[in-house]
């Protein structure tokens, strides 16, 4: 449990205690254990008592306000004691602004503020809004400290995880149960030619097609089989997409500008394709298209960066815009609203509304050539990573990097079954963990379980809807299959 220490003016007792309420989902969760000097009993020392509690936290809050800046105990003491054991690395300081005042001449003016752009509490136009924010970048620098609001391990857990990974090394390729033996390896797949990417597993039947530079594979759990089902004529960039259902749906880009659609019925092995459909909208070549969860819409990008949204249904545009970032190579979406990650070979990101265009947010991240990005499970990080196995995680609320001290923290990527029971994670080391919902508890999740092999790269994991089987492709040569057995 991490120690939260506030430190603050007793004039902004009210604005004290109103923070604290919105930090009580973190204490519920066991996550954080706040103190103030009103928890001093009385009789004790009152110095010694804030110096040993000062000492032993690992994030400080600095409340800001004109009254703290002016208190000789806040800023001589407390403040100057908290700056010096933030620049050692033993603690985090977040200087919160609660009201106006000359905060940008004070010595923490090189840090990370709260509220957003260090928006003073009292300024927007709900103090709640501004709480809540706040409480989100807390949860943010939590992460960064080997923390998380939906997987937390004890030491314990930690320690009969890494025994796991040393005793599953050793069974490399060959391992057909997993370690908990909660999964059985049902297929081992090769083929001639590269398979660069898992495309997804279609619902119900939880056939899973897998992508290769001009064709596209289904693996069939009915005979337990990998086929080729068409030869793809004009690649849009090796994109395709499926749709729930029986029916397969690729989506090839011309130089004209247009988004060839072709559908195939995955029933017939060696079915040719029909093209169906020709959506006319773009001006340049299309690079990168994605359904979303649904597949009620589809997003479009060409490689002058306009985005257009189609309905999927009727085939119509919805929206078209241009984004900010430059030549796409990656698109994502988000599990809570309609947001919208795109990602451009320079590593510059960009977040938008898939209703009205808007820009919400950009980052930028230290990678480049072909990236990759998604959001994370909840929506709390964006993760991307690139063809040269570099990645980086950054904190949505805040833009700050994720420090992948942690094994756990280091996700480069994340899918889930259809009702978030199960949760497949890859990290930055390869190993590929399985998390399993909290029956009582919805956003906790504990360790489940890890897929050899461990010693060779994954390039590609997915999970079927109903949670069932698991998809991984190795290093681009082989596809494994697993099925959940207990």
């Amino acid at each position: 449990m991490i120690s939260v220490f506030f430190s603050y003016s007793h004039k902004d007792q009210a604005l004290r205690d109103r923070l604290e309420t919105h930090l009580a989902m973190l204490k519920r969760q066991g996550i954080i254990a706040t103190w103030h000097d009103r928890k001093i009993i009385a009789g004790d020392p009152i110095d010694d008592s804030i110096g040993s509690e000062l000492e032993a936290a690992r994030i400080i809050l600095l409340l800001v306000s004109a009254d703290f800046l002016a208190s000789d105990y806040c800023y001589g003491k407390e403040m100057e004691k908290a700056l010096e054991r933030h620049a050692s690395g033993k603690t985090r300081v977040i200087p919160i602004i609660l009201r106006p005042c000359e905060w940008r001449e004070a010595p923490f003016r090189h840090l990370l503020t709260a509220p957003t752009d260090g928006v003073p509490v009292t300024n927007w136009k709900d103090p709640e809004e501004a709480f809540l924010d706040i409480t989100r970048m807390i949860r943010a620098a939590l992460v960064e400290l080997g923390t998380s609001s939906s997987i937390r391990e004890s030491n314990d857990a930690t320690d009969r995880i890494q025994r796991l990974i040393k005793e599953t090394k050793s069974s490399g390729m060959d391992a057909i149960q997993s370690p908990n033996k909660k999964w059985a390896r049902v297929g081992a797949f090769s083929y001639p030619l590269a398979m660069t990417r898992l495309v997804g597993f279609l619902s119900p039947t939880n056939r899973l097609g897998v992508s290769v530079k001009d064709q596209l594979l289904i693996w069939d759990p009915d005979d337990n089989s990998l086929k080729k089902l068409l030869d793809v004529p004009v690649a849009l960039r090796g994109e395709h997409g499926i749709l729930a259902g029986d029916g397969l749906t690729t989506l090839h880009g011309s130089d004209d500008g247009d988004i060839i659609v072709v559908e195939a019925k995955p029933r017939v092995e060696g079915s040719r394709h029909k093209e169906t459909d020709q959506l006319v909208a773009h001006k340049s070549r299309p690079v990168r298209a994605q359904f979303c969860p649904g597949g009620s819409r589809l997003v479009s990008v060409d490689e002058k960066g306009y985005v257009i949204v189609w309905d999927w249904a009727s085939r119509t545009v919805l929206l078209s815009f241009r984004t900010l970032v430059g030549r796409v190579t990656g698109i994502s979406f988000g599990h809570r609203d309609d947001s919208v990650v795109v990602i451009s070979e320079s590593g510059d990101i960009e977040v938008f509304d898939m209703l009205t265009g808007r820009s919400k947010k950009q980052f930028h991240a230290n990678i480049g050539g072909k990236c990759l990005v998604q959001f994370s499970l909840f929506d709390e990080h964006i993760i991307a990573h690139d063809d040269a196995d570099r990645w980086d995680g950054l904190l949505y609320s805040s833009g700050l990097r994720m420090a992948p001290t942690e094994l756990i923290a280091a996700i480069t990527s994340a899918v889930s079954d259809k009702q978030g029971k199960l949760v497949v994670m890859q990290t930055a080391s390869g190993h590929v963990f399985v998390l399993a919902q909290d029956i009582i508890e919805a956003a906790k999740y504990a360790f489940d379980d890890l897929f050899p092999p461990l010693d060779l790269r994954i390039s590609d994991v997915q999970i079927s809807d109903d949670g069932q089987y698991v998809g991984l492709l190795i290093e681009r040569r082989a596809l494994h299959i697993w099925q959940r057995v207990n």
